[in-house]
């Protein structure tokens, strides 16, 4: 079940939408990243084999949580929000 939380620390008060517990093949993320990326029309970045607390995270700029929920389970993924 993939994670989607609000986060503001370290980003000067600036909201950040991180995904994370992903569990599966790096290219399926760096697939999933792009798509977010494209079809919401946010910047964002993917973590994956870096220090623990940020494996396998997906960070979209903005908080755009309801509208990353909707295309994940469009996608077929189990989320929860934060």
């Amino acid at each position: 079940m993939l994670r989607i939380e609000l986060d503001k620390h370290g980003r000067k008060g600036k909201a950040a939408t991180l995904i994370t517990d992903f569990q599966g093949e790096d290219s399926e993320l760096e697939r999933i990243q792009k798509s977010l990326q494209k079809s919401l029309g946010t910047g964002g970045s993917r973590c994956w084999n870096s220090a623990e607390p940020f494996d396998g995270q997906i960070l979209l700029q903005g908080d755009v949580r309801l509208k990353a929920k909707a295309w994940l389970e469009k996608e077929g993924y189990k989320v929860r929000v934060i």
